[in-house]
């Protein structure tokens, strides 16, 4: 049975033969102003903030909340100059929307769990009943690294 993998709105219709010419050069001009938007944002707007739409000279960019649209307001009239150079298009006007699903969420810290003494206590008497010596080991060493 094959994989299934995640891919972008933007890699499954890049190569689209069924979509006009205009919706994949505008996907390919989208794509190529993110990166460059990318490299020019401070670390902590890059992931927040993303190029939904460009359309003559007016550039649209989403971020995922109110905090990062008003910190993004302040680096505008710089980051137009620098957008038009890096990519060679005129961009008159950044406009900003806020919109959640815009990013993709954050990737959470796992957490480290630990074991309750008795979830404890009961993997010991499990391992105690066990014939097969591996399995047994297996379960003391799990009950001993839950203690620390």
């Amino acid at each position: 049975m094959s994989k299934l993998e995640s891919k972008s709105l933007y890699n499954l219709l890049k190569n689209n033969d069924l979509l006009p010419k205009s919706v994949q050069e505008t996907l390919n001009r989208l794509s190529f102003v993110q990166y460059h938007l990318t490299e020019l944002l401070p670390g902590d707007l890059q992931i927040h903030c993303r190029a939904i739409n460009l359309q003559g000279d007016r550039l649209v960019l989403a971020v995922d909340s109110p905090a990062w649209k008003y910190q993004l307001r302040f680096l505008l009239p710089e980051l137009t100059r620098n957008l038009q150079k890096a990519c060679q298009i005129p961009i008159a006007k950044i406009h900003i929307i806020v919109d959640p699903t815009a990013t993709a969420p954050l990737p959470r810290t796992p957490t480290k769990r630990k074991l309750s003494a008795r979830s404890q206590s009961l993997i010991q008497q499990a391992a105690q009943g066990v014939q097969d010596e591996r399995l047994r080991q297996a379960l003391i060493r799990l009950a001993r690294k839950s203690r620390t």
